[in-house]
């Protein structure tokens, strides 16, 4: 038998007892196995540059994923501070149009102290005016207007719960609200609210210097956007050597807009 061939003997199921020589090719085998161990070979190749790169490859992909997460709020953080600034700049501003130099302007012709206050009548006689005016960009809707009139007593300040205790009628009942409905860029409203006996009763005092008198009031209304915002007006009732009546901003109260 050549050196190329190996000869292996087995029985034969048809020559009982007998032998049939069975031919393997050699090279067949030798290449069988050069294949497996070039595998493997490749194998453990590529298992050590996997074990050596692979944790700085992890380092790098969750660097990347940071850096990804990063971009994405930087991103939404601009696109949200430019939506606010566009809101800022777009929306509606409420407050108080100065006339000469005077915002409110009131009428009282039963705060003469030379007769009492009429048991009748009152509210068609006395009144106050707010103007309004829209100084934003876009319209102010489902505006409306709570006023109110306080008495304090003489020196005191106005606080906070004062104020609130005057506008609750408007927040429960509706009572006193002045609607407005929409004021567009650049419209005003001229608001003339009543004065109730009870409110001049109060100025009267003023004028006597029995107590302070705080007329005070809340404008809310609903821009573009949908939000809702809010002026708060506090001023203060004197009389001057004239007997006129002037009504001048305070220092205290929730005069806070938003």
């Amino acid at each position: 038998m050549g050196g190329e061939e190996s000869e292996q003997k087995h029985s034969n199921p048809e020559q009982p007892g007998g032998t049939a020589p069975i031919v393997v090719n050699g090279k067949y085998e030798k290449y069988k196995r050069y294949a497996r161990e070039k595998i493997a070979e490749y194998f453990r190749y590529f298992w050590t540059w996997i074990q050596r790169f692979g944790e700085p490859l992890t380092v790098v992909t969750l660097l990347l994923f940071g850096a990804t997460v990063g971009l994405y709020i930087a991103t939404r953080d601009l696109v949200h501070d430019a939506e606010n600034t566009a809101e800022r700049q777009l929306r509606a501003y409420v407050g108080l149009k100065r006339d000469n130099n005077t915002v409110i302007k009131g009428v009282c012709p039963d705060c003469d102290l030379s007769r009492p206050v009429p048991a009748e009548g009152v509210e068609t006689r006395n009144n106050f005016q707010i103007l309004i005016k829209n100084f934003g960009q876009t319209p102010a809707y489902t505006a409306d207007v709570c006023p109110g009139f306080i008495g304090v007593t003489l020196g005191a300040n106005l606080s906070n719960a004062d104020a609130e205790e005057v506008f609750q009628p408007c927040s429960g009942s509706g009572k006193g609200l002045i609607r407005v409905s929409t004021i567009w860029p650049g419209d005003e409203r001229n608001i003339a609210v009543q004065m109730s006996k009870h409110m001049v009763e109060m100025l009267r005092g003023v004028r006597e210097r029995k107590n302070d008198g705080y007329l005070i009031a809340k404008i809310r209304y609903v821009d573009i956007f949908d939000k809702s915002h809010g002026s708060f007006i506090c001023y203060m009732a004197s009389w001057d050597a004239n007997s006129s009546m002037h009504i001048v901003g305070c220092d205290t109260g929730p005069r806070k807009d938003y």
